[in-house]
């Protein structure tokens, strides 16, 4: 058996050809256009964020109000604060100034009455000399004198009727032994009294107090001030 087989081959022509590139590109799908991607330098996920827009020399309203009432809330407290330290530092300052004149006050106060007294004293046996009602030259009226002088004012340990030429006569009070007692001295060669009764004949006046310079004993280690109030017997002093 044969069989024969048959091919027949079709010459396309140039006009066939455009027919059939028309026909493909009519229907042929659309091709999708790639949008072209910014480069990023770098890797990792720094590269794929996308570009920080810079400031643009504005402040939202937000921050202009958080930064406005900051900055008022700072001043008041500040200037409250300011005047409150500088009230309490005047009220602390004047109220020391008040208990240090308060405290000089009570020590004049207390030093006045420990020595008022030896000064009156002073001044009223002066006067009962000057007076005559006592005699300087009698030492047994004197001492009585002088030894009543000593009981109103135990402060006073010692009282004396010094002479012009320094002899005294005086009234020593003990508060160890509480006795009195009456003794004569002689202070012409003592330099501390005499400067004192220099002192006093150069300042003093009648009817008025001098308190000299303060004595320091080394028999009785003791310092003692001292008030002298001069007074004429017989035309001496």
């Amino acid at each position: 058996m044969r069989s024969d087989s048959s091919f027949s081959v079709k010459i396309i022509g140039d006009t066939e050809r455009a027919v059939l590139e028309n026909f493909r590109d009519k229907h042929a799908k659309p091709k999708k256009n790639k949008i072209p991607l910014p480069a990023v330098a770098g890797n990792g996920p720094a590269a794929s964020n996308p570009p920080v827009s810079r400031w643009n020399g504005r402040f939202s309203i937000t921050v202009t109000l958080v930064t406005a009432i900051g900055l008022l809330t700072l001043i008041s407290v500040g200037v409250v604060l300011g005047v409150g330290v500088w009230l309490a530092q005047k009220n602390t300052f004047a109220l020391l100034s008040d208990n240090a004149h308060q405290s000089v006050s009570a020590a004049v106060s207390r030093i006045e009455q420990h020595l008022k007294p030896a000064e009156y004293q002073a001044k009223f046996l002066a006067q009962r000399i000057a007076a005559g009602e006592i005699d300087p030259a009698d030492h047994k009226q004197l001492g009585i004198l002088l030894t009543g002088a000593l009981a109103a004012a135990p402060q006073i340990e010692t009282v004396m009727f010094i002479e012009s030429r320094l002899q005294s006569f005086y009234a020593n009070a003990s508060p160890q032994r509480g006795d009195v007692t009456l003794g004569v001295f002689d202070y012409s060669s003592d330099l501390i009294i005499q400067k004192s009764m220099a002192k006093a004949s150069q300042l003093g006046e009648l009817g008025t107090a001098i308190w000299g310079a303060a004595i320091w004993r080394e028999r009785f280690k003791k310092t003692y001030p001292n008030v002298a109030y001069p007074t004429v017997v017989m035309g001496n002093s």
